[in-house]
């Protein structure tokens, strides 16, 4: 069929509201099948949304100090309906909203609010019932519930907020149990192992939706994901000589030529970028640790540095220009 033809019935099919233009974007737009077009596409962000999001977690500032103020004064059920209750009719009113086209971005802020709320929420149910000191109330069962609720919820929405707050309470949970199991040590050890392992976990999801057409979400993803892993790396090298590893200092330049190297067969700046950050850290690191402990005179490692960097750039440079 000729393009222009093609055209042509296409606008006359719209005229006569036989087509959508929601129809019409689902074929550039892949994505999960029978997940609404609006909501792969709700990360476009301008000026009056970044505002309109603003406005809610000012709101939930507001409510926040609103109990801490009054909390002496507040009994249990109107602390609970304040906190909790508030949550929930966001929760309400989010999916109300979303539902017409005009308010959708205000049922998304709503959505949010409601993301905020209700981890205080469940937190002032606990304190009301005198479980407020139990350590695995924050770290894992409120973290837990939450996870719960927003996987649901986007399985039966298919709203990708859902989504976004699932992986942070995923990541919240996660951390909680680790804390939980090695406790007091959450900054050494176990917790950098599994800022490791969080790091790889979010970059793979990352990658997922990518491939599913979601680049914002996904190249957010990335970013996490990369710094958490890269950067629990080089916390594992320590710095000398204090809690010092050489396995780690030795093999982290291969984790992050790696990261380039990924960054090339995935045509994505979001690797290329942060593993070029990583490396004129790690050059750093290095420089102050042999310029304190080594004798290295200061001019020498200024122009070393200063070499290292211009050599970095200009790979850089040719880097983007050749692969992407």
């Amino acid at each position: 069929m000729d393009k222009n033809n093609l055209i042509e019935n296409l606008r006359a099919m719209a005229e006569k509201g036989m087509i959508t233009r929601e129809e019409i974007l689902a074929v550039f737009e892949p994505g999960i099948p029978g997940e609404p077009v609006a909501s792969r596409r709700f990360f476009k962000l301008n000026i009056p949304v970044i505002l309109s999001y603003i406005g809610g977690v000012i709101i939930f500032l507001g409510i926040t100090f609103l109990i801490r103020q009054n909390w002496i004064t507040l009994n249990s059920a109107a602390k609970i309906l304040a906190s909790l209750g508030s949550g929930i009719a966001f929760y309400i009113a989010g999916i109300m909203l979303e539902k017409e086209t005009c308010f959708r971005i205000t049922g998304h802020v709503f959505f949010l609010v409601s993301a905020l709320l209700l981890p205080l929420g469940i937190s002032v149910v606990f304190l009301v019932a005198g479980l407020g000191g139990e350590k695995y109330i924050g770290r894992v069962i409120m973290p837990g519930i939450l996870l719960v609720t927003y996987l649901l919820s986007y399985r039966v929405l298919r709203n990708m907020l859902f989504m976004i707050f699932s992986i942070c309470f995923g990541t919240w949970l996660f951390f909680g149990i680790i804390a939980s199991l090695n406790p007091g040590r959450i900054l050494h050890d176990w917790g950098l192992y599994a800022l490791l392992v969080a790091g790889l976990s979010h970059t793979f999801l990352g990658y997922s939706f990518s491939r599913d057409g979601r680049n914002i979400l996904g190249n957010f993803l990335y970013g996490c994901g990369i710094c958490e892993f890269l950067g629990g790396a080089l916390a594992l090298g320590g710095y000398f000589p204090r809690h010092y590893s050489g396995f780690w200092e030795l093999v982290f330049p291969f984790l992050v030529f790696g990261v380039i190297f990924a960054s090339v067969r995935l045509k994505n700046l979001v690797f290329l970028s942060f593993g070029f950050i990583f490396l004129v850290i790690y050059i750093l690191k290095i420089g102050f640790e042999y310029f304190s402990y080594g004798g290295m005179d200061l001019p020498i490692f200024l122009v070393t540095f200063g070499a290292a960097m211009i050599l970095l750039g200009t790979m850089f440079h040719r880097l983007k220009r050749q692969y992407f």
